[in-house]
């Protein structure tokens, strides 16, 4: 066999990371010392450099396939303004596509939802004020402007709230909500506080997807459409 550190008269060679040695030159060109070797210049390859190349074959092949599945993947980013309904879509993707909500999941809710009705009480109450617009029922304005938005809602916090949805003034203020930001879902919870504030109540899915969370940053999720 030819030795491992023979070379063409003709210095023409490019060496691999195992160190295995590659004649350039034509076939033509090469010396018979480079024609007779198993491949290129510098004799056979050892055990070690079939398995180095072994390992650097399945590496591309790995990263062939990563690449495709990472091609077949639909990224969909979504961008808008506050109160766009970017949550809402992510929300109804998870539902149609994802895990969906649980009973677990959907009972967690609860305090943003009573968030969202104290929150947004208080903002009918300054656009009555703004507006200068009377509300009649003025001790449950006044009870309902001195509570905290984190401040889970009893029985009687829910017939108060109930009692100034209720009142003229605010239902006359409530059709001009155009001049100022009221969430669209706010009229939908109003109409259930007696519900939401009892022990048994539990977020339906609709629930969830009409209550509002303020998010910031990026928010990232995964779904599986038709097994992709």
């Amino acid at each position: 066999s030819t030795s491992p550190t023979a070379t063409c008269t003709t210095p023409v060679h490019t060496t691999d990371r195992t160190g295995f040695a590659t004649c350039e030159l034509s076939r033509k060109e090469q010396s018979p010392t480079c024609r007779n070797a198993n491949m290129g210049c510098g004799g056979s390859k050892t055990a070690e450099q079939r398995a180095a190349e072994r390992r650097d074959a399945e590496l591309a092949k790995k990263s062939q396939a990563d690449a495709k599945a990472e091609q077949e993947k639909v990224k969909l980013l979504l961008l808008g303004a506050g109160e766009s309904g970017k949550s809402t879509i992510f929300k109804q993707m998870k539902i149609l596509y994802g895990t969906g909500f649980k009973d677990d999941d959907r009972k967690q809710q609860t305090p943003v939802i009573m968030q969202n009705i104290i929150g947004q009480a208080k903002v009918l109450i300054q656009a009555c004020e703004d507006l200068e617009i009377t509300i009649i029922a003025e001790d449950e304005r006044d009870a309902i402007d001195e509570l905290s938005e984190e401040e889970p809602i009893t029985d009687e916090i829910a017939v108060q709230i109930k009692t100034l949805w209720e009142d003229a003034g605010v239902q006359e203020v409530y059709g001009k909500r155009s001049q100022f930001q009221l969430n669209d879902s706010a009229a939908y919870f109003f109409k259930k506080v007696e519900e939401i504030a009892t022990e048994e109540y539990c977020p339906t899915v609709k629930d969830v997807l009409q209550m509002r969370v303020r998010t910031s940053g990026i928010v990232e999720e995964e779904y599986i459409i038709e097994g992709k």
